[in-house]
């Protein structure tokens, strides 16, 4: 399996979840779109970029010299 590349926040507490990532929204055209036939397996590479206060775990993953960005549930970071 693959680890997400972290971003560090000193202020955030490390939780362990053996779980692996989840997405609930990729960012299209038209905003947010719903989706779970996105995973995480898809991409090449995976940063998770913070939890938003609005729309919690957000992340970008590149695929083919293209970033989407995506919400999620970050779980343990492994996909």
């Amino acid at each position: 399996m693959k680890q997400v590349i972290r971003i560090p926040d000193n202020n955030e507490k490390q939780e362990k979840v053996l779980k692996p990532i989840e997405f609930t929204y990729i960012h299209g055209l038209k905003g947010w779109v719903e989706s779970n036939r996105i995973k995480p397996n898809m991409f090449q590479k995976i940063v998770y970029l913070g939890k938003c206060l609005d729309d919690g775990d957000m992340f970008a993953g590149y695929e083919n010299d293209c970033i989407e960005i995506l919400k999620g549930h970050l779980n343990d970071g492994v996909y």
